[in-house]
């Protein structure tokens, strides 16, 4: 009742010692075992330190928990954002800005972790075309990337841009 991996001779990869794993297709594994997670590529060699959550592998990033503290590390192993955040959006297409929250508000950092907009949100969404729904005392609206308001939060509802922006 464990899991390993082997490769198509036979060779054992990775020992069948674990609770769970996953393939991705960037070439990684993640394993499961006494609620620790950790990734390996696929000659067995570990890339990632052990955590309480590695999430999927989205555009090169994965979402990390590790004392009910979120934060993101690439495929590499390598920590982008520390683990200091209450939570933390997976990856889209434009993963420039990444959505973080922090004291109960939700802002947007950098890759280098720095500050871009400020945490004053009650939620928010990914940015798509250079735009973001945000939403504020229930009311939603639209940022740019530099945190510009271009709707103001004062609607019942905003549907995400599309392709075209609308």
């Amino acid at each position: 009742k464990r899991y390993g991996l082997i490769d198509k001779s036979g060779k054992i990869i990775i020992p069948p010692q674990y609770n769970e794993l996953n393939y991705f297709t960037d070439k990684l594994v993640r394993t499961r075992h006494n609620n620790q997670y950790e990734l390996f590529d696929t000659q067995g060699n570990i890339i990632s330190d052990k955590y309480d959550f590695i999430g999927n592998i989205d555009y090169g990033f994965a979402k990390i928990k590790q004392k009910d503290k979120y934060g993101l590390m690439d495929k590499n192993g390598k920590i982008i954002i520390p683990c200091e955040y209450n939570d933390i959006l997976t990856l889209t297409k434009e993963p420039d800005l990444i959505a973080v929250k922090k004291d109960n508000q939700w802002g947007f950092v950098d890759k280098n972790n720095h500050t871009v907009i400020p945490f004053v949100y009650e939620q928010v969404w990914h940015f798509h075309n250079g735009f973001a729904k945000i939403r504020n005392n229930q009311q939603y609206g639209i940022i740019d990337l530099t945190g510009k308001i271009i709707i103001p939060a004062s609607y019942q509802w905003l549907s995400d841009a599309n392709e075209q922006g609308v």
